[in-house]
């Protein structure tokens, strides 16, 4: 679906009727913050209007009453037959009024939203306008996918948890008498149902889909108020989560799974990942089984990306889903932590503005954040797995860490070490007692280190050193003179590390 007008990073405020209207093909709505309008949000026409994208885009704290929403889409099915409506990675939350998402286009394309605290529906996906179509309410058949979103039927101030959290097949003004996919949702509800199936619709399929809410019992399906082009409802779906004590759950829906909790990261900071030893994780299944002679048309195979978590989305920054032998159910794949399991460099280094090199040893990892107190980073790239530093510093304990994050940009469990700085130096043996351990024998008053070339010269009179140590000792360059010797003691032991 291509596009050839864009509105890209604008906030919008305050329009009296509506603060941005769509009246033509092939636009796009792309990083835009929408707020605080008393009536529509973003409105598209119903004659005039084509292929539109909203994506990237906040919308909150728009519309009014039971018409007035945060989006209102339509698309002119007279003159732009076969147009798409299409919204992914936004984030719709907190309406002052009507619903979140209120679309009559000839197909809905609801992909990785985050969508929440509506007044009234999170999603509403009808049929066109009776009046806006010729007069002919089945001129086109309305279809609808919604995949990978998360639909949170939050309380604010303003809304009502008994209402449905989707609506599908009409309004009363218009029946799509369509087809509507749900893969991969994440769908936590108030105390109303989750679908609501009202006026005329074909077919539903509904696959690999979390239904919780917080408290209380679970009401999956409305159905009072539909009816269905063939008579009887045509419904397929499959290995979908409900909480335990789920009612109005359809007869045509398989292998699903259920209870308590679907163990989620953390509800409260809207992390609706699976951890590790949920249900959800490894549930699903791919491709879904579309409902026998009302296939879907043109269905996704697979959701691609994850929903923004419950915030605004920066463009082109969605995070990709990664594909799994076996899918997980719900918006969110579970992705392991990233573990830093070593990290190999020096840890005693002389004080120079030569570069030490400290690689990363770990496991589910894609980048890492490099951290430095003293030295100095000679790489720039320190999302890498390894890096330079320089220390330069005076002598002294200095520290960096690493914190690893996995490939959805999940920070793990930061790593610190400790890095010994000693000032290179020229160390003379003075010979006043056979101890090389004692610094009185050393000037500069000093015992060797790693970094200290070590000097006994001929005209030295006094003892020749002897080292008597349980634990090897280094350092950089050893200098004897004339006849005198360095004696270790049985079980020492001196590395030189230098020329």
């Amino acid at each position: 679906m291509g596009a050839s007008l864009y509105f890209e990073g604008f906030e919008v405020t305050g329009g009296s009727s509506r603060c941005i209207f769509l009246q033509a093909k092939d636009l796009t709505i792309r990083d835009c913050y929408v707020r605080d309008c008393p009536n529509q949000g973003i409105l598209g026409a119903d004659q005039g209007s084509g292929n539109s994208v909203i994506e990237y885009t906040e919308v909150t704290r728009c519309g009014s009453g039971t018409s007035n929403h945060q989006i209102y889409m339509a698309t002119d099915q007279v003159n732009n037959p076969g147009s798409v409506f299409r919204m992914s990675y936004c984030f719709i939350h907190n309406a002052s009024g009507g619903n979140n998402v209120k679309s009559r286009a000839e197909r809905n394309e609801i992909y990785y939203n985050w969508i929440e605290g509506a007044r009234y529906h999170e999603l509403e996906l009808i049929g066109a306008d009776v009046n806006a179509d010729g007069g002919n309410p089945r001129l086109r058949r309305e279809d609808s996918e919604v995949v990978g979103n998360v639909l949170f039927k939050k309380q604010t101030p303003v809304n009502d948890i008994n209402f449905s959290v989707v609506r599908i097949g009409g309004d009363g003004t218009g029946m799509s008498h369509g087809r509507y996919r749900f893969l991969n949702n994440t769908v936590l509800a108030g105390t109303g149902a989750i679908f609501r199936m009202f006026d005329t619709l074909e077919s539903l399929e509904i696959h690999n889909n979390v239904f919780f809410n917080l408290t209380g019992t679970v009401n999956l399906t409305r159905t009072t108020e539909a009816r269905w082009t063939s008579g009887q409802p045509r419904i397929s779906g499959s290995n979908n989560w409900v909480k335990t004590g789920t009612i109005n759950i359809p007869a045509q829906l398989t292998a699903t799974l259920s209870g308590n909790n679907p163990l989620f990261a953390d509800v409260s900071s809207d992390n609706l990942m699976p951890l590790q030893n949920s249900s959800l994780v490894n549930s699903g299944i791919l491709p879904s089984v579309h409902v026998p002679g009302y296939e879907f048309p043109n269905p996704l195979p697979a959701p691609g990306y994850f929903p923004p978590a419950g915030a605004p989305q920066v463009f082109s920054d969605a995070i990709q889903r990664p594909g799994e032998d076996q899918v997980d159910i719900g918006a969110y794949e579970y992705v392991p932590p990233a573990v830093i399991q070593n990290i190999n460099g020096n840890r005693n280094v002389c004080s120079s503005a030569s570069g030490h090199l400290y690689t990363v040893e770990a496991a589910g990892t894609a980048t890492f954040l490099w951290q430095i107190t003293g030295g100095q980073m000679l790489w720039s790239n320190t999302r890498k797995d390894s890096v330079i530093i320089g220390w330069n510093q005076q002598s002294g304990m200095y520290q960096f860490s690493v914190l690893p994050f996995n490939n959805i940009n999940q920070p793990g469990t930061q790593i610190m070490t400790n890095v010994q700085v000693v000032l290179a130096d020229t160390l003379m043996w003075l010979g006043l007692s056979p101890n090389w351990k004692d610094d009185k024998n050393w000037e500069p008053r000093s015992v060797p280190q790693y970094c200290h070339d070590v000097r006994i010269e001929e005209e030295m009179v006094g003892f020749n050193p002897v080292l008597d140590s349980n634990i090897p000792e280094k350092i950089h360059s050893l200098f004897i003179e004339g006849s005198h010797q360095l004696t270790l003691s049985a079980g020492s032991m001196l590395t030189i590390e230098g020329p």
